[in-house]
C-alpha cells in the first residue's frame, strides 16, 4: 500500500508505503492510522484525498473518487470516442455553467447516459464541485499507477528486497530532484511557469474593465467574467481551484502592472519545493556492517482457515496446530 502526494511542480511525491497480508478494510484501517499518526493529520482537515478506502480516518479531508475508473464502469454501457469527450468534459470543467451545459451536450446524444453519469455522484469527481481551500484540481489517481510502474521490477523479488530496492529509488528519485531544483533561481517550480506561460500568452485576448483597484470585468471571446484580486477569485473558477492565475486574471495583473508570478500560490514556488524536499531517505548498510544484537523477534500468528483445515485428509485440524506449536 502507499500514499503518494503531489509536489509543488506537479510530480509524485511518496508520503508512505507498506507491506500487508491483502488489501481489505482491517490492512487500509491500520496503513491509514499509521500514516495519520506519523504526519500528525488529525482528522484531516485542509486535505484532497482521492481513495475508496479513507472514509473512516480521516473524517474531515475532502474525499474524491478517481473520475477515470467511474468512467471504466460508465463506459461499459455508453461506449465510443463520442460518449468519452462527453464524459471527461463534465468531469473537467471548472464552472458551474460550463458542467450544465457539458451536461445539455451529452442528453443531446442520450438522456439516459446522463443519469448514469449523476449517480455516480459528481460531487466526488468533477472539479467544479471540489473545496477550492486546497488549491488541488486533480481528478484521477495516476499518481498512485505511476509508483506502480516505477517499483515493478521489485515485485518480483522476496519482501526483504523488495523493500530495499524502493527505498534505493526513493532515496535517489528524491535527491536528484532536489539537486535539479537547486540549480534554478526562478521564484515558481518549472511545470507551474510553463502554465502561467501559457496563461500569459492568451491574456492578450482579454479587456480589462476596472471597477475597483482590485475588482475588474474581464471580457473574453463571447463572456465576461469577474476578477478580484485580492479575494483571489475568477467567476471561471480556476484561479479559485487551483491557486495557478488563469488566462483572465493574468490579464487584471498586468493592467496594474504587477508581476503574475506573484499570484501563484505559495505551494507552488521554489522556495516551498526545496523544503518538501528537505529531509531525505537515510541511506541503509549492509548486513555485514550491522551492530550485533540479542534480540530474538517472535513470529507472527498464523491465521487458519478451518475450512481448508478440513480437505488435507488424515491430518486432521488438531494435529496440523500440534505441529505448528511444536
Amino acid at each position: 500500500m502507499a500514499a503518494i502526494g503531489r509536489d509543488g511542480n506537479d510530480q509524485m511525491f511518496p508520503v508512505a508505503w507498506a507491506v500487508v497480508e491483502g488489501e481489505n478494510n482491517d490492512s487500509w484501517a491500520w496503513f491509514l492510522t499509521e500514516v495519520k499518526k506519523c504526519l500528525l493529520l488529525n482528522n484531516g482537515q485542509g486535505l484532497a484525498i482521492i481513495s475508496y478506502e479513507t472514509w473512516g480516518v480521516l473524517q474531515s479531508a475532502e474525499h474524491r473518487h478517481c473520475a477515470r475508473h467511474i468512467y471504466s464502469h460508465w463506459h461499459k454501457t455508453f461506449r465510443g470516442d463520442e460518449f468519452k469527450q462527453l464524459f471527461w468534459k463534465a468531469a473537467k470543467t471548472y464552472s458551474e455553467q460550463d458542467y450544465d451545459d457539458a451536461l445539455v451536450d451529452m442528453e443531446k446524444v442520450s438522456p439516459v447516459a446522463v443519469l448514469a453519469f449523476k449517480r455516480h455522484n459528481p460531487r466526488l469527481f468533477c472539479r467544479h464541485k471540489m473545496n477550492i481551500d486546497t488549491n488541488v484540481d486533480f481528478i484521477v489517481n495516476n499518481l498512485a499507477e505511476k509508483i506502480n510502474g516505477w517499483i515493478i521490477d521489485a515485485w518480483t523479488k522476496h519482501i526483504l528486497y523488495m523493500l530495499e530496492d524502493i527505498r534505493t529509488a526513493l532515496m535517489q528519485g528524491l535527491a536528484v530532484k532536489k539537486m535539479e531544483m537547486e540549480k534554478s533561481s526562478a521564484l515558481l517550480c518549472p511545470r507551474i511557469q510553463k502554465k502561467l506561460d501559457k496563461a500569459k500568452a492568451l491574456a492578450a485576448q482579454c479587456r480589462v474593465i476596472p471597477s475597483t483597484a482590485t475588482i475588474f470585468q474581464v471580457s473574453h471571446l463571447m463572456y465576461s467574467l469577474s476578477v478580484d484580486l485580492e479575494k483571489g477569485t475568477s467567476t471561471c473558477n480556476v484561479w479559485d481551484l487551483t491557486g495557478i492565475s488563469c488566462l483572465h486574471v493574468v490579464a487584471c495583473i498586468f493592467f496594474c502592472h504587477k508581476n503574475a508570478e506573484d499570484f501563484v500560490a505559495k505551494w507552488y514556488t521554489r522556495e516551498t519545493y526545496l523544503k518538501s524536499y528537505g529531509v531525505a531517505i537515510p541511506p541503509c548498510v549492509s548486513e555485514r556492517y550491522w551492530p550485533k544484537v540479542d534480540y530474538p523477534l517472535a513470529p507472527p500468528l498464523l491465521k487458519l482457515d478451518l475450512v481448508d483445515l478440513g480437505k488435507i485428509g488424515s491430518r486432521t485440524p488438531s494435529k496440523i496446530l500440534k505441529n505448528l506449536v511444536n
